[in-house]
């Protein structure tokens, strides 16, 4: 089933890239160059669904293990689209949009509840990078022949790739290479050096499109990932090279630009501000802003039939004029959800050694916040809504609480680690003269130690994992261990300075941090001592002199100076609590 729900993640989340050439379906005038026929466009629609239904199918397989969160992320956006594309202009459109939105939803998700199964993750990571690799690659092909000549000339010789123009080319770039940076940062194996090339790729390709909007969201996303990181020398130094930067296209025109792009983008913005003050609360509709616009268009506004006549060349403006007051609302209502729920795990990820988490969540949000700053100059909305956002929100939201996902060079259970060690040496030969009876043998006590995982030289970490009717209950990760058996069923491991991430439900989970660990194979009990710092993904911290798991009663119970933070700011000191993983239920004695 883990390998069902990869291939079909990973299937839609590279096939919903190429949004922009679905516009072989759309009912606006044909624009621009496009890769896809209406054959081919209607076969990556009904790809795109069938991956959709498969998503929604696995997200609400995995419904009992708990709720991801994102329901206010989403519902608000296709509510209101739906309300808008009802009252609007042209309600058999907005209604394709609002099924473009359903499929996105569904990805979104099966992506958050499905993350953290292996190979998921990297499966999806993979196929996208591969894909982002490609089409920079080819896109900077394109430009050194020239071919195909259409999509050259339309775009005065500036890369657009797979992509209707330069700038939507751009938004792409934006978005791919800084998930590839955070995947170079963070990525083990195979991926760190695909990450790199997508980044450097990514890069060449962004400076190659010429797009003044595209190098504007990239410093901006540079410039929010340095301050993230709390790195103020870099952010100064980016914040500068900005400020050079605008003073440079103020002063100097751009190249490979039309003349005539840098005046008329001001007449275009115009026009939306007139379509959402005729259209104020549920506006035209979603696609259905270039029904409107010949009765709109100023005097030296676009002509009926370009890009400047499909939208007003900002996202905010485009979301006023298509959504209305009220899909502005949600929208908004939206991004706060989005905000919030990914700075919890993100703040959870920081007071933590989760270091992956938080390089490949911040990544990942950098680059959408260079989208929403590339959107004030060239977006298309609503539909980059439906496409861009709701993906790419679940992919932010399942990185920073997994990162990449579960380890999968070493799960395995307690009982297979201590397999291993009496594995490692023969049993003593008994005495010649007078073996030992049954009931006087003592068993003799098998030790083996672990550095690493082997097979995996660039690992230098001990995983185990504990699962539960194919459900994650917890995942260790430890610098070395020492696993002893005395008998069948009876031995015990101890890790040094164990990191163990346990899974209350699939949105909530506790990441603790000790000096050491014992796991008996018995009970399958995990006792942590030595001070142990806990954290919730919701930004609930708790400390206590020992933490121990019960893997009977799925509980977690501490002894010892316990003191608990809510991210609220509440503080709680008791010398013992217990928390049931089941039902996230808490209770703190003296």
């Amino acid at each position: 089933m883990n390998r069902i729900a990869a291939l079909v993640l990973a299937t839609f989340f590279v096939l919903v890239q190429l949004y922009t050439s679905l516009a072989a379906l759309s009912p606006t005038p044909p624009v621009g160059y496009l890769f896809l026929s209406r054959a081919t466009a209607a076969a990556a629609v009904a790809l795109l669904g069938i991956s959709a239904t498969v998503g929604i199918v696995l997200a609400l397989r995995e419904r009992a293990a708990g709720r991801t969160g994102s329901r206010w992320i989403v519902l608000p956006w296709i509510g209101a689209s739906a309300l808008s594309a009802l009252a609007g202009l042209d309600p058999r459109s907005g209604l394709e949009v609002v099924g473009c939105m359903l499929m996105a939803a569904g990805f979104h998700a099966a992506l958050v509840r499905w993350y953290r199964r292996p190979p998921v993750a990297r499966a999806v990571l993979g196929a996208y990078l591969c894909f982002g690799l490609f089409a920079a690659v080819a896109a900077l092909a394109m430009v050194a022949v020239r071919r195909p000549l259409m999509l050259s000339e339309l775009n005065h010789g500036r890369a657009a790739g797979f992509f209707v123009t330069a700038n939507q080319f751009a938004a792409f770039l934006l978005l791919c290479g800084f998930v590839a940076f955070g995947v170079a940062q963070a990525g083990r194996g195979w991926l760190r050096p695909l990450g790199w090339a997508t980044t450097v790729a990514s890069a060449a390709a962004l400076i190659a499109t010429f797009s003044r909007s595209g190098w504007i969201g990239a410093i901006a996303g540079a410039l929010f990932l340095a301050i993230a990181h709390r790195r103020w020398l870099p952010a100064a130094g980016i914040a500068a090279f900005a400020a050079a930067g605008a003073m440079l296209l103020l002063t100097v025109p751009v190249a490979r630009h039309d003349p005539a792009d840098a005046f008329n983008r001001i007449a275009v913005a115009l026009a939306g501000l007139r379509a959402a003050e005729l259209f104020p609360m549920t506006g035209t509709g979603p696609m259905a802003y270039w029904r409107v616009y010949p009765s709109l268009r100023p005097i030296d506004g676009a002509p009926p039939g370009t890009f400047g006549a499909l939208h007003p060349h900002n996202a905010y403006l485009s979301l006023a004029g298509e959504l209305g007051l009220v899909g502005l609302v949600a929208v908004f209502a939206g991004w706060w959800a989005f905000g919030r729920a990914v700075t919890a795990r993100l703040r959870a990820a920081s007071a933590t050694p989760a270091r992956e988490r938080r390089q490949l969540g911040l990544a990942v949000c950098a680059g959408l916040a260079a989208a929403l700053v590339q959107g004030l100059f060239d977006t298309i909305g609503v539909v980059q809504m439906a496409f861009v956002w709701i993906p790419y929100t679940a992919l932010a939201l399942a990185a920073a609480r997994d990162g990449l996902g579960e380890p999968n060079v070493m799960r395995c259970r307690l009982a297979v680690l201590l397999a291993l060690a009496a594995c490692s040496a023969p049993p003593p030969a008994p005495h010649a003269s007078s073996p030992p009876s049954p009931a006087t043998a003592a068993p003799v006590p098998i030790k083996i130690r672990g550095h690493g995982v082997p097979g995996d030289p660039g690992s230098k970490y001990i995983y185990l994992t504990e699962q539960k009717k194919n459900r994650i209950v917890y995942a260790l990760r430890a610098d070395s261990n020492t696993s002893i058996r005395t008998s069948q069923g009876n031995g015990r491991s101890d890790f040094v300075r164990p990191h163990v991430i346990f899974h209350a439900t699939v949105a909530r989970t506790l990441t603790a941090d000790a000096p050491h660990a014992t796991v008996l194979e018995r009970d399958k009990s995990v006792l942590m001592t030595g001070g142990v710092l806990t954290h919730s993904n919701d930004g609930m911290t708790l400390t206590s002199d020992t933490l121990r798991y019960d893997d009977a009663r799925e509980t977690l119970h501490g002894e010892g100076h316990v003191t608990i933070s809510t991210a609220a700011g509440e503080r709680l000191t008791g010398n013992y609590f217990d928390y049931d993983l089941r039902t996230t239920e808490m209770h703190v004695t003296p």
